[in-house]
Parts: C-alpha cells; sequence; structure tokens
C-alpha cells in the first residue's frame, strides 16, 4: 500500500468524521427547535429580584463614563439595582467614577490599588454585593434598556440558576465585525437549540445572570478561581447543582469585535484556553445521566467540537496538504482543496468558523504547556474601544 493511498484514506476518514459530526448535531439542533418554544412573561417591578453587576475595571478612562451613562439608562427598578465597580486601575478610572455617583445609581467603587486578577475583582465585588442575581460584565459593553429585564424574568421558574443573552457587534463596518457577527449567528442558533433540549453550555460573560448561590459555589473552589473566568463557569456550576441555563435572544448588549487581526486572533485563543480550563475542572458533568440531557448529549458534544474536532481539521489539513505535495494531480486533494476554497471564498460563516478551529488549536496547545491565563489580567484590546454607532440604541459610542 502506497503512503498516498495511506494519506487519501485518511483524508476521507478526517473529513467524513468532521462533516458527520457537525451535520448530525445541527440537525439535533434544528429539530429541538421547531419543537420547542420557550416563552416567559415579563416580571413586574414589585416582583424583581435584587441585581448586582460586577464590573473589573483596568484602565478604562475612555469608555467608563459612557458605560456609567448606560447603566443609568437600564429599565430597573432602581432600589433593585446595584453597581459594583471593582477598580485597579493607574489611570483616572476612578477619578470618573466617583464624579458620575449621584442618586439616580446605586453604584459601589472598590479600589485595589493595583491590576489584579479578573477573578480576584470578581470575588471583590461578589464580598461587596447585596443582590440575590449576580451579573458580570466588562467596561466596553453597552447593555439595551431592558437586557436585565429580559435576563431576571426567567428567575421566575425556581428551576433556573443561570440564564445569558446575544451580543451585536458595533463595527460591521469592518471585516473583523463582519466576521464576528458571522460566528455568532451560528453560536446564538446553537444556544438557542440547546436551551430547547436542557440548557445552553456556552454563556456570553458580558451578558450574563446566575443565582447567588451559584457564584458562591464557584468562589469556593480555588482550582477553578485561580484559573480562567469565573463566568465561564457559570453554565458547568448551575447544571451540577441541578438547574437550568437559558439563553434569552432578546437581551442584547453591543461590543465591538478586535479591528486587528493579532488582537482578534489572541481574544479567541484566550477564551478557548480560559473555556477548556473550566470544562476539565467540570469532568462529572461529561456522559452523566443525572443531568439529563445536557450531561448526556450537549456536554460531550461541545467536548467534541472544542477539543477534539479542531485537532481532527487540523489533520485534515495536514493529510491535504500532503498528498497535494505528493501528487499535484491527485483528483481527490484537487477536488476538496477546490471546494474548500470556494466555500470560504463565498462564506463569511465558513471563513469564522475556520478561523476559531485554528484558534482552538493554538488554545489546546496552551492549556497542554500549562501557558497561564489567570495572571495580572490578559492583554486589554485597544480597537474593541473607540468611537463606533451603536447599533442597539443608535447613538454614537464614546
Amino acid at each position: 500500500m502506497s503512503i498516498e493511498t495511506v494519506f487519501e484514506g485518511l483524508l476521507i476518514g478526517t473529513t467524513g468524521l468532521f462533516v458527520l459530526f457537525y451535520a448530525s448535531y445541527g440537525a439535533c439542533c434544528y429539530w429541538f427547535l421547531t419543537k420547542k418554544t420557550i416563552t416567559v412573561d415579563q416580571i413586574s417591578d414589585l416582583d424583581a429580584p435584587t441585581i448586582t453587576v460586577i464590573v473589573p475595571t483596568f484602565n478604562e478612562e475612555s469608555v467608563i463614563v459612557h458605560r456609567i451613562e448606560n447603566f443609568k439608562s437600564i429599565e430597573y427598578p432602581r432600589g433593585k439595582l446595584q453597581i459594583v465597580i471593582v477598580d485597579g486601575s493607574t489611570d483616572s478610572t476612578p477619578e470618573v467614577v466617583e464624579r458620575m455617583r449621584d442618586e439616580s445609581l446605586d453604584l459601589t467603587l472598590i479600589k485595589q490599588g493595583e491590576r489584579g486578577t479578573f477573578n480576584g475583582a470578581v470575588a471583590a465585588g461578589f464580598d461587596a454585593s447585596s443582590g440575590r442575581i449576580i451579573s458580570i460584565t466588562g467596561a466596553e459593553t453597552e447593555f439595551a434598556p431592558d437586557s436585565l429585564r429580559q435576563l431576571v424574568k426567567h428567575f421566575s421558574k425556581e428551576d433556573v440558576g443561570v440564564v445569558t443573552g446575544r451580543m451585536v457587534t458595533g463595527n460591521l463596518q469592518i471585516m473583523a465585525g463582519k466576521l464576528e457577527k458571522s460566528y455568532r449567528e451560528l453560536y446564538d442558533f446553537m444556544r438557542q437549540a440547546e436551551t430547547a433540549m436542557d440548557s445552553c453550555f456556552d454563556i456570553k460573560g458580558e451578558i450574563c445572570a446566575a443565582r447567588r448561590e451559584i457564584v458562591a459555589g464557584i468562589l469556593k473552589k480555588p482550582e477553578i478561581v485561580e484559573k480562567g473566568s469565573v463566568d465561564t463557569c457559570f453554565a458547568f456550576q448551575s447544571r451540577t447543582m441541578g438547574l437550568k441555563v437559558v439563553y434569552e435572544p432578546r437581551a442584547v448588549y453591543c461590543e465591538n469585535a478586535p479591528a486587528r487581526l493579532l488582537e482578534s486572533f489572541q481574544q479567541t485563543v484566550r477564551r478557548g484556553q480560559v473555556h477548556i480550563e473550566a470544562m476539565s475542572e467540570y469532568r462529572e458533568m461529561y456522559f452523566n445521566p443525572s443531568l439529563g440531557m445536557f450531561g448526556l448529549l450537549i456536554a460531550p458534544a461541545h467536548l467534541i467540537m472544542v477539543v477534539i474536532l479542531p485537532l481532527v481539521f487540523g489533520l485534515q489539513t495536514f493529510f491535504l496538504a500532503s498528498l497535494f505535495l505528493i501528487d499535484p494531480r491527485n483528483f481527490l486533494a484537487v477536488a476538496l482543496i477546490l471546494l474548500e476554497l470556494s466555500v470560504i471564498a463565498v462564506s463569511r460563516h465558513a471563513q469564522a468558523f475556520a478561523k476559531i478551529q485554528i484558534c482552538l488549536i493554538v488554545a489546546i496547545v496552551r492549556y497542554l504547556l500549562g501557558s497561564s491565563t489567570s495572571g495580572a489580567g490578559h492583554t486589554r484590546l485597544p480597537s474593541t474601544r473607540p468611537v463606533q454607532k451603536n447599533p442597539i440604541q443608535g447613538e454614537v459610542r464614546t
């Protein structure tokens, strides 16, 4: 048997595995979406739970004014909304926050004096919080006016532990924003379907809300707090405590995608590694029948998508390139190369998907090498903070 024949078999196998999995899971998601629709009525001011929004900040003087103004525009009972800003800045961020304090918003500022870890800031904010519901977000994001109401209405159901929302990309005029939007469309389709199945697996840390006991449970685990990001664990902690995780598409926030290729790559790789770390710490959720469809299907499927299939994608690319180098006239190699390049050229969804696979491969390698994600704050992304036309309210971001 020639090496060319071996590579052809391996190429067919890896390509078939990749296509078969995504076709099967996509069909499963579509089927559940057609069978079940989740609707929850809005809650009254009287029934609205108290909520604390924690905002870790570091040198955010360029955006913190707009962020606080955005909080002041949130449609939520003022006596039940608390904002806790945990700041480790070396610029004028804390002074700006102090100047913006007034009676229209319950705003607490915790000055750390130096830049600490994200999880350390969340822990400090949690200690100062009073809400039954805890939310974590960033200074560079912007909530739609009714976003918190859309999140917390689901907590009227006692079996719901975490609710997450949807991102609207703020800089759609550039390629990075268009790619982010395309990826989010696939991502949100899957999260909505998984909510119909049982519970969505991924949450958007920039817009999420969890019952207080879930956050407390995470913060009690040093093996989690010392790594990654607390909010990444919300869904896993909730489900292992017997509570559901809901994706609410009407809970919307706006954020700019990184405009520079290197920044986008760094952000995606770090998020991937943080996710892998969290998944490894909750190993008990995989194939766990006590967790229903989440344990038997959703969690294993994401393990395959995040850890196994990116490596299969890498192998498929290697086999394809090797086969072409061995024989540039090989029909299988030429046909697959032309097909893949054509799909990527015409489909932003395919472009975004290919980028994610590459970033996940790097994230897996970094995880295996023990690279840290919990240092004193990861690299900030300047291009996520410029002035942009806000697609949520039609305002100019500052």
